[in-house]
C-alpha cells in the first residue's frame, strides 16, 4: 500500500494544488487508477484546508481515496517534522510513503505505475524531475483549468497530460535560476531530438520506512532539506534495495520554478551530514535516465 501526503499553507501554494496539482493527481491514471493507494493526508493550515474543502475537485477526491487532515507539527516554514510524522505513521502500518508537492504537476499514469513498483522488492524507489519557469507554470495552469469534476466523462476522457507531453514542456521550460540545468548540460544531460539521458544527482525517494530509516531521518535538524538531499544514500549505504526509476514514461512530475518555501523562509541555516550529501550527489550523477518527449 502506499501513503501519498502534501504539505501545505498559504493562499500561493493552495492555488498552486488546487490549480494544477490535484486536477493533475485526479487523471485517471493517477489516483482514480491507484487500488493499492491507501490514504492522502494533509498536513495543512486551517485557511489550506478550508479551501481544499470547498474547491470543486474535492468531492472527487474524497470518492477516490481516504482522506486525512492534521495539524501542521510546528507551523508554516518548516516540513521536516511532519515528514517524520507521516513517516512514523506509515512505517507502524507497513506501508510506502510519497510527498507531494502542492506545486508539483503529475503526468497520467504515473501514480498508477509507481503504486505497482510498490511491492515490498525496492526501498527506495528514486525518481529526478526538473522545475519549469514560470511561464511553463502558467501554460500549465491553463491546461489544468479544462478540468472539470463534474461534467467528465471517464469513458471518453483522454488525459490532460501526459508524461511525454509533460517533458516536452518542461524540455522547452527549464527553470535555470533555482535549479540551473542548462549550466550542467554539458555533463548532465545529453539531448536527442525529443528526449533526455539525463543524470539527476537529488532523486526524491518514494520509500517504505522502518526504524532505521526514522532513526536516521530523526537526525535531520533542518527546517525543509535533506528528505531528498541524504535520505535515500544514508538507506543504500545501509544497504536497502534501492531502485531508480530509469524512464519518464513510467513515472514523472515536474515542479513549479518559484521555490515557495525558500521565499518564504529562505535557505536552511542548519546542514545535515554534508560528507553524506556529497557521496550521494556523487554517486547519483552516475546513474542515467531518459526523459522521453512527445
Amino acid at each position: 500500500m502506499l501513503d501519498l501526503f502534501t504539505i501545505i499553507w498559504g493562499a500561493e501554494m493552495t492555488e498552486a494544488f488546487l490549480g494544477v496539482c490535484l486536477p493533475s493527481l485526479l487523471q485517471l491514471g493517477n489516483i482514480p487508477g491507484c487500488p493499492n493507494l491507501h490514504t492522502y493526508t494533509f498536513y495543512a493550515s486551517d485557511e489550506a484546508m478550508h479551501k481544499i474543502v470547498d474547491s470543486q475537485h474535492y468531492h472527487e477526491l474524497v470518492q477516490a481515496v481516504q482522506v486525512q487532515w492534521r495539524d501542521l507539527q510546528r507551523g508554516q516554514w518548516e516540513t521536516t517534522s511532519n515528514t517524520l510524522w507521516q513517516m512514523q505513521i506509515s512505517a507502524d502500518e507497513g506501508h510506502y510513503m510519497l510527498i507531494m508537492a502542492p506545486d508539483n504537476c503529475v503526468g497520467n499514469g504515473s501514480l498508477r505505475n509507481l503504486c505497482q513498483l510498490c511491492d515490498g522488492t525496492h526501498n527506495p524507489i528514486l525518481f529526478g524531475f526538473p522545475r519549469v519557469t514560470e511561464e511553463g507554470w502558467q501554460k500549465l495552469r491553463a491546461l489544468m483549468g479544462s478540468f472539470q469534476s463534474a461534467t467528465r466523462d471517464l469513458t471518453t476522457e483522454k488525459p490532460l497530460v501526459s508524461n511525454q507531453q509533460l517533458v516536452s514542456l518542461a524540455m522547452k521550460h527549464i527553470e535555470q535560476t533555482t535549479y540551473p540545468i542548462e549550466s550542467r548540460m554539458d555533463r548532465r544531460g545529453i539531448v536527442h531530438g525529443n528526449s533526455w539521458v539525463v543524470r539527476h544527482n537529488v532523486p526524491t525517494p518514494c520509500l517504505r520506512p522502518d526504524k532505521k530509516a526514522i532513526s536516521i531521518f530523526k537526525t535531520n535538524p533542518t527546517l525543509n532539506s535533506g528528505f531528498d538531499h541524504v535520505l535515500p544514500w544514508a538507506m543504500i549505504e545501509e544497504g536497502y534495495p534501492w531502485h531508480l526509476i530509469r524512464h519518464s514514461d513510467i513515472f514523472f512530475l515536474v515542479e513549479r520554478g518559484r521555490h515557495l518555501i525558500i521565499e518564504g523562509s529562505g535557505h536552511d541555516q542548519a546542514a545535515w551530514d554534508v560528507v553524506k550529501q556529497m557521496q550521494g550527489l556523487e554517486f547519483f550523477d552516475q546513474q542515467e535516465a531518459v526523459w522521453q518527449g512527445v
